[in-house]
């Protein structure tokens, strides 16, 4: 997440895949699990703006033109 952040900052559009639906619906509503003061409003924003998307269909990673792989 901290790297799509760095990106999202620098006006770069994020597509974040997760399997875990759960955690894609705390973010879409404004919750993080990261620590980092800012992080949920910053998360919020960019969903507003659309320049970051969430979805939990992997196939869809075949859009990007850089991945990242998070484990």
């Amino acid at each position: 997440v901290s790297v799509a952040q760095a990106a999202l900052e620098r006006g770069i559009s994020v597509l974040a895949i997760d399997s875990d639906k759960q955690k894609l619906d705390k973010i879409r509503t404004g919750e993080t699990y990261l620590n980092e003061p800012g992080s949920a409003e910053e998360l919020s924003f960019a969903l507003r703006q659309g320049t970051l998307e969430l979805s939990d269909k992997i196939e869809r990673a075949a859009e990007g033109e850089i991945l990242f792989i998070g484990v």
